[in-house]
């Protein structure tokens, strides 16, 4: 790995739902400290912590919990021993982005992951440097970032190796083009679990690539609501149809009154309109939107009683 270059300036995103991080790493990862100075830089508070906390700590109040990369094999030795610990948290509602690339000289290739996820690191061969988006209409590639096929290439090991195991309904986000194996994953159980063998604080800091910041910032709510669960249980949001051509109903479950706002961005996590903002009775809410945008990609925004929830839209013209 090279020396540190000018960083890109960091783009504030208007997506991101975190009001507390739990980051657990040693050291900063590959030298960079880019995960602090994004989350200091979007004001998001967050708690560190190292190898030792793994298992120890009570996730329950933290928005989402991000394991840095190029941390040693005690390190992810401990996020396999305790998996259901990350696993509890993510059925809860809760949201972890696992960053698994790490020397070769800590090689977790023997270890498993939660939901029971493997991989096989720093393969012999082929050595990845070409790296793919299989969903280029992901928010994870959009907000705040644009980020291209090309900005993901040519980072002295673009990924450090691929997922051989993983649980049914995960969806891969990137793949290594030489073998089509994925590098970037996405699965959801109530929560969110990101997992990804690309080097993405080193790109970062090199001024390779923003996709850091568009992970770090992003966020999913609950995709399923359960009345066992207060925690994730108060507010859903849903429209239909989508895509939209020419109107959609929007529909919004509040769980308690409160003040709700609901906010349309563009790719680029820009406010373009806002359907509705005001105090809200518990129910159902049906909103009729026509959107006047023109065609693409929007996320709608939904936030109130400290939750809040984004939803893609793909809007045809």
């Amino acid at each position: 790995y090279g020396v540190q270059t000018e960083k890109s300036p960091i783009v504030q995103s208007s997506i991101s739902s975190m009001s507390n991080v739990a980051l657990f790493q040693d050291w900063d990862p590959w030298g960079y400290s880019a995960i602090r100075d994004i989350l200091n830089f979007n004001s998001i508070p967050y708690t560190l912590y190292g190898t030792e906390d793994i298992g120890n700590v009570d996730l329950s109040g933290f928005d989402k919990v991000i394991f840095a990369s190029q941390q040693s094999y005690e390190f992810y030795s401990a996020i396999s021993n305790n998996r259901s610990w990350i696993e509890n948290y993510v059925t809860d509602g809760g949201c972890v982005e696992l960053h698994l690339a790490t020397w070769e000289d800590y090689n977790p290739s023997d270890l498993v992951f939660p939901f029971d996820i493997t991989l096989l690191h720093t393969p012999s061969s082929p050595t990845y440097e070409d790296v793919d988006r299989t969903d280029p209409d992901h928010e994870i590639f959009n907000v705040p970032n644009p980020v291209t096929d090309n900005e993901l290439d040519d980072w002295n090991h673009s990924s450090h190796g691929y997922f051989t195991n993983f649980p049914e309904g995960t969806e891969p986000l990137a793949i290594n083009v030489d073998d089509s194996t994925p590098c970037l994953m996405e699965y959801q159980n109530v929560g969110t679990i990101i997992l990804t063998i690309q080097p993405v604080e080193w790109a970062w800091g090199l001024n390779l690539s923003d996709f850091l910041q568009n992970l770090i910032l992003y966020c999913p709510g609950p995709t399923n609501l359960s009345e066992k669960n207060p925690k994730t249980h108060q507010m859903a949001l849903r429209i239909l149809p989508n895509p939209v051509k020419e109107k959609a109903l929007v529909s919004l479950e509040v769980n308690k009154p409160g003040l709700v706002s609901v906010r349309l961005y563009d790719v680029t996590g820009k406010l373009v309109e806002v359907l509705m903002e005001g105090h809200l009775d518990s129910g159902i809410h049906t909103i009729q939107w026509h959107p006047n945008q023109r065609g693409g990609t929007y996320f709608l925004h939904m936030e109130g009683n400290n939750r809040k929830f984004t939803q893609k839209i793909l809007i045809i013209r």
